[in-house]
């Protein structure tokens, strides 16, 4: 992962690398965006404001504890082919 990176960026390739056949219809239960933002290098303020930018721009939408990928092709695209191991 490369630190000069974007926040969109990580967190994009965060989805791709934990996408899986388990993620039932898109959905995405969220346990700590505290834990995701300290994984990928961030502060969870910072990791909101992407979340809220990519709902208005309807790539996502959200709930409580919920995140529903709504075009995982943008996903995939903002994450530049990026993957964490």
């Amino acid at each position: 992962m490369n630190a000069l990176s974007s926040v969109a960026v990580k967190f994009a390739a965060y989805l791709c690398t934990i996408d899986s056949p388990d993620i039932a219809n898109d959905y995405l239960k969220v346990q700590s965006l505290q834990e995701i933002a300290a994984l990928i290098g961030t502060t969870s303020r910072h990791l909101n404001r992407v979340l809220q930018k990519w709902t208005e721009q309807q790539i996502i939408s959200r709930t409580d504890d919920m995140i529903h990928i709504k075009d995982w092709q943008a996903i995939q695209e903002i994450s530049e082919d990026i993957r964490f191991v």
